[in-house]
């Protein structure tokens, strides 16, 4: 991972830390060799995460999220079915951790879909997730010019 490319600040352990959640998913697509390649997205999502996928010429796909912010297991597994996406991002939207949902897909999807968990919501805590990879933009959670981190391999399950 370029220091400079990326606006890397430190890395401790399987931590890195950057200036932003941009940098942070974009130095993680090619972590994951995800440049180029099927990208699945919720809808509901802002453009600082779609943002660098675009960038990295990822081929974007997009997945449902009812208005109270829950996924629909059958939809998901169907989605994920139909998409083959390389990579899932989701979020645990305000706090909302789906655990049940990601656990059933993990063990369906883990050797084929690059799970990735975006816990920017997850405000003043990481929690353990079904995921290969956790990142998170700190600089959403209040005043902070500068904070976005990425933890690789982050494996739970």
């Amino acid at each position: 991972v370029s220091q400079s490319r990326y606006h890397w600040v430190e890395q401790v352990g399987p931590s890195y830390f950057f200036s932003s959640g941009r940098a942070a998913i974009l130095a993680m697509t090619q972590l994951s060799i995800a440049a180029g390649k099927k990208v699945a997205l919720p809808y509901f999502t802002c453009y600082s995460v779609i943002e660098p996928f675009d960038r990295a010429g990822c081929e974007l796909v997009f997945y449902p999220v009812n208005p109270k912010l829950r996924l629909d297991e059958m939809t998901m597994i169907e989605f994920c079915s139909k998409e083959q996406p390389f990579l899932l991002l989701y979020h645990d939207y305000f706090g909302n951790v789906q655990e049940e949902i990601w656990k059933e897909l993990w063990v369906a999807f883990q050797d084929q879909i690059l799970f990735v968990n975006d816990q920017t919501h997850s405000f003043f805590g990481v929690n353990e997730s079904y995921a290969h990879f956790s990142l998170m933009s700190m600089r959403k959670w209040g005043a902070i010019s500068e904070g976005g981190m990425l933890l690789a391999p982050f494996r739970y399950g």
